[in-house]
């Protein structure tokens, strides 16, 4: 299983691209204090995702502790299904915000991502993400630390939306090995991602319907 999520992780945590005019500012993509009444909406998109994240302690119940924030939280990438090579997230959803959490154990890996956008609204980004996802059914998924791989896709997966989502999509990826299975649900502005990893496609898609209305609470109230 590791060589697969090796190779997602290194990519997803790629570096966007350069700052797009207008964007928040470096002091915006921290927790600041910002209110509702003074503040633009970019400037606010960094505490919302966060407060939309699960918490560290999501996974206690099953004995698996948070690995911890990935230094390059705010730049793991939205998925990308069926892209071509060199795709970058900005170029597909314009500018946006993540944040990510992970867990990982033996048995599988577990990633939330939640994200904002400027120009566009979270069904939106779910929509595209749909639109790719069934454009082809194997494609060749290339980095520089883990080489080409062939990837095949089934999509979409039958994953509930939970209540309250505007928009919801799940699709799966495996490499004949490693399954990750990923659930995406929209609202407003934002979108939530829950990214399974594991040896099978049926135990990532019971750990994301488990977590999916927990999440699309989160996602509501942020």
């Amino acid at each position: 299983m590791l060589p697969f999520v090796a190779l997602l992780a290194a990519a997803c945590t790629a570096a966007p691209s350069e700052a797009v005019p207008g964007g928040p500012s470096a002091a915006a993509t921290t927790t600041t204090a910002a209110t509702t009444t003074t503040a633009a909406p970019a400037e606010l998109a960094p505490r919302r995702v966060r407060s939309a994240a699960l918490p560290a302690d999501a996974l206690d119940r099953l004995g698996v502790a948070e690995r911890g924030v990935d230094p390059d939280a705010l730049r793991w990438q939205l998925p990308l299904p069926c892209a071509k090579p060199l795709t970058s997230g900005r170029e597909v959803f314009g500018y946006h915000l993540n944040f990510n959490r992970q867990w990982k154990t033996s048995r599988f890996e577990f990633n939330h991502l939640v994200t904002w956008y400027r120009d566009r609204t979270g069904a939106d980004a779910v929509a595209k993400t749909r639109e790719m996802a069934e454009s082809c059914q194997e494609y060749v998924y290339s980095t520089k630390e883990a080489g080409d791989q062939e990837l095949r896709v089934t999509a979409p997966v039958d994953v509930p939306t939970p209540e309250g989502a505007s928009a919801g999509y799940s699709y799966c990826e495996d490499n004949g090995t490693t399954h990750v299975c990923r659930a995406l649900i929209a609202h407003d502005d934002m979108t939530s991602v829950l990214i399974v990893f594991s040896g099978t496609r049926e135990q990532s898609l019971d750990l994301i319907a488990e977590m999916l209305p927990v999440t699309a609470e989160l996602l509501a109230e942020a």
